[in-house]
């Protein structure tokens, strides 16, 4: 029986620019002796050294690419990490990486024994970057005592731990500096005397040439260039150490951005800690409250704020992550915008650490004019007091993991408020006695005579008439919350500029009440711009919450049909939308085809199920689809029909977990005659999923078969296949793969595939071992 938890196929965020590295000889010639370093099996704890920007994370990152792709190391697990980053976030991705699921119960100090003893006999290599000082990796689980265990090491100075060999890198010599410089800049037609001395005053520092040469690109007026001289040769300003120098590099950005609009939104970088990741909604609301961005409706604020977070990655301000929705500002550039700040406008900032907030004091009154309030990770916050209404100009109010139960009914008062978004602590009534007896904390203001047991007292939603944007996270098993939404949801219906929904239905019929009667969802035709909406009772893991990557994110569960609600809500949606997505458990018929815009689709629980896609497929059907998801769907037999593949040109992620019914993934026995027919049509026998990056497979005990057919598969970077014991014909599929950098499987499993004569050693360099 296949194990219920399992690795899942993660996006991992890389903190780099979206750019292709530029391989100059600076950079290649260091490269190649880390890599040598790396086959000196003595080199167990290497240090780089270098100032910020030099190019150590860029090196370390090249470096791990190259001994992932090459057989000559033979490491188990590659892991990079940030020193920033807490004891629990460094164990959580080890965790992950090592196929142990995501069980977030699971204590940090069970956490240490298990990784340690998983690594103890694996050869295996850490990048740790960031790093400011001595680092604690025994709590980690990361060993001295793990013989075949490396760890690289990123400091700004030695590292102050005990290291075997250390590299120093330099600035860029005159010759990479011009080649990176005109690579920013996109030309070189500008070869002259101005352009020698502006490179040679970016000090050969990565960043600088970049964010210089962006500021210069498509600018061809000699008066442009000589200005830029003339400011890089002007005196620093005096008082901020290392980072002092970087402030007229900035500022030459700073004056050319088009509008204040963009001017205000870069200097408010300056309050939050150096290096720190910004949420993009956070940044963006907090934009929106200081009225930085000229739209005043929230919806039409968020598109705004996401063209300027674009522009300011694209002129080398910003750095993003591939996949995750954060955002954080190159460290050597963070204290300029501050500087500029201070000289220019004298603004001032207040940042206070959440940690030790234990409740709002009664003089929060005193705040008449606050338009935004934002409290993360206030954990010893349980009550908001009582006060808070008075803030009668507030328009943002944010509560993020924080100790809050329920709101009290003051939250009505607030005419002004756009925008509310709150998590309430999971079983809150049960837990709040232990929480207090743990933490020693005595509660403000904690008594419930005002809520009367509810989270939400009534009449308070309906009063919000402003209200465009409303999330309401909580647990699906809080009987508390079950026995109110449905007042809750008759309120919510009453709003009519809502835009987005974040929200808990308890059940089908009062999504299917609230879609009809809700006066902001019906109006004009239109529905919301973006909603994370939950229906039925599940026991998986819920969704990420508060982000606005998925335009239309909703899941239900229950059920013996594809219910029409959902149908409406999800089918008919604006063809320019995107990041759409379904999850369904627990209902027993295939979904309807359609789904233009459907760009994630999760189904799990579906034991009857017997195919995903119903009927004749329309050519517009799931082209838009990147990510499927299908769990313990056992009467699943085929997951595609070959000409079903056609439709999936955009799916990039495809995981099928514990459905023990499927014996092939991609049906090809076709027909004489219906070959003739799809070869008529295009070139489908050949190519397979055209996008198709992750492949993972997981508990398929009846799994014999990928595909009988010849296919191709030119985007495929990494397959994870684990308890599929029938399957042995992977490497049918591994010759029409160029790209394939990854295979996880267990070891007795990969020396069990039907391997052609001389192909298993051809691609052992690809195996990482699945314990």
């Amino acid at each position: 029986m296949a194990t219920s938890t399992r690795q899942r196929q993660n996006h991992k965020c890389v903190w780099e620019n979206q750019e292709t590295i530029v391989m100059h000889s600076s950079l290649k010639e260091k490269v190649e002796e880390l890599l040598g370093w790396l086959k000196d099996s003595r080199s167990k704890r290497i240090c780089i050294m270098g100032p910020a920007g030099i190019g150590k994370t860029t090196l370390m990152k090249t470096v791990r690419d190259i001994v992932k792709k090459s057989c000559d190391f033979g490491f188990d697990h590659i892991f990079y990490l940030s020193a920033t980053e807490t004891t629990e976030s460094k164990q959580k991705k080890i965790w992950d990486l090592l196929g142990k699921g995501r069980n977030e119960d699971t204590h940090h100090q069970e956490r240490e024994t298990v990784i340690s003893e998983e690594l103890r006999t694996k050869k295996y290599l850490l990048f740790l970057d960031d790093v400011l000082s001595e680092v604690n990796l025994k709590e980690v689980g990361i060993h001295s005592d793990h013989e075949h265990g490396r760890i690289v090491f990123a400091c700004r100075d030695k590292y102050t731990g005990h290291t075997d060999i250390d590299m120093t890198l330099k600035p860029l010599s005159p010759e990479d500096a011009t080649m990176l410089f005109w690579k920013a800049v996109g030309s070189e037609r500008k070869k002259g005397r101005d352009a020698e001395v502006i490179i040679g005053l970016c000090g050969g520092m990565p960043p600088i040439l970049n964010l210089i040469g962006r500021c210069l690109r498509g600018k061809d007026d000699p008066k442009r260039w000589r200005d830029v001289k003339r400011q890089l040769q002007c005196p620093n300003m005096q008082g901020w150490e290392e980072f002092g120098e970087y402030y007229n590099f900035l500022k030459i950005v700073y004056e050319g951005l088009p509008t204040d609009e963009y001017k205000h939104c870069l200097l408010y970088w300056a309050i939050f800690p150096l290096g720190e990741k910004i949420n993009r909604d956070h940044i963006i609301e907090c934009w929106a409250t200081e009225q930085f961005l000229e739209p005043e409706r929230l919806c039409e604020a968020r598109d705004r704020g996401h063209t300027i977070l674009d522009d300011f990655v694209d002129k080398f301000l910003l750095q993003k992550g591939e996949t995750s929705e954060h955002f954080k500002m190159f460290l050597w550039f963070q204290k300029a915008p501050l500087m500029i700040a201070n000289k220019e406008n004298g603004e001032r900032v207040f940042v206070e650490n959440g940690n030790k907030i234990r409740g709002l004091p009664s003089s929060i009154t005193r705040l008449r004019h606050l338009k935004g309030l934002f409290l993360y990770n206030c954990h010893l916050l349980v009550q908001l007091p009582r006060e808070i209404g008075a803030l009668q100009n507030l328009q943002i109010l944010v509560v993020h993991h924080a100790g809050i139960y329920s709101l009290p009914s003051e939250i009505g008062q607030l005419g002004n408020l756009k925008c509310l978004r709150i998590i309430f602590k999971e079983a809150a009534r049960q837990n709040q006695a232990t929480a207090e007896s743990r933490m020693g904390v005595k509660c403000f203001n904690c008594k419930r005579e005002n809520t009367k047991g509810k989270i939400i007292p009534c009449k308070v939603i309906e009063k919000l008439s402003k209200l465009e944007e409303l999330s309401i996270h909580v647990s699906p098993i809080d009987k508390t919350w079950q026995e109110n939404a449905d007042v809750i949801e008759s309120e919510i219906t009453e709003l009519k500029e809502l835009t987005h929904l974040l929200f808990y239905f308890t059940n089908m019929t009062s999504f299917e009440c609230f879609t009809r009667n809700s006066k902001s969802w019906n109006a004009n035709g239109q529905n919301f711009r973006s909603f994370n909406i939950s229906i039925g009772q599940d026991d998986s893991s819920a969704s990420t919450v508060f982000e606005f990557s998925a335009e239309k994110n909703l899941k239900f569960s229950g059920g013996n049909g594809f219910p029409e609600a959902v149908s409406e809500s999800i089918i008919t949606g604006d063809a320019h939308l995107t990041g759409n997505s379904i999850s369904a458990s627990g209902i027993e018929k295939s979904l309807p085809i359609a789904f233009e815009c459907l760009e994630e689709l999760q189904i799990r629980k579906l034991p009857n199920l017997e195919s995903i896609w119903q009927g004749e497929i329309s050519s517009e059907s799931f082209r838009a689809l990147t990510t499927l998801t299908l769990k313990e769907c056992d009467s699943i037999t085929i997951l595609f029909k070959l000409e079903m593949v056609r439709q999936l040109s955009q799916l990039k992620n495809l995981q099928v977990e514990d459905c023990r019914g499927i014996q092939e993934i991609i049906e090809a026995n076709l027909q004489v005659e219906d070959c003739r027919e799809i070869e008529a049509e295009g070139p489908v026998a050949t190519t397979s999923f055209t996008s198709l990056k992750n492949f993972q497979l997981c508990g398929l005990t009846s799994l014999s078969s990928i595909c009988d057919a010849s296919l191709e598969w030119p985007s495929l970077e990494t397959i994870l296949i684990k308890e599929c014991e029938d399957l042995k014909s992977l490497p049918h599929i591994l010759p029409n793969a160029s790209k394939l950098t990854e295979i996880q499987c267990a070891e007795a499993w990969w020396e069990q595939q039907d391997w052609p004569e001389g192909a298993q050693g051809r691609f052992s360099n690809l195996h990482r071992v699945l314990s």
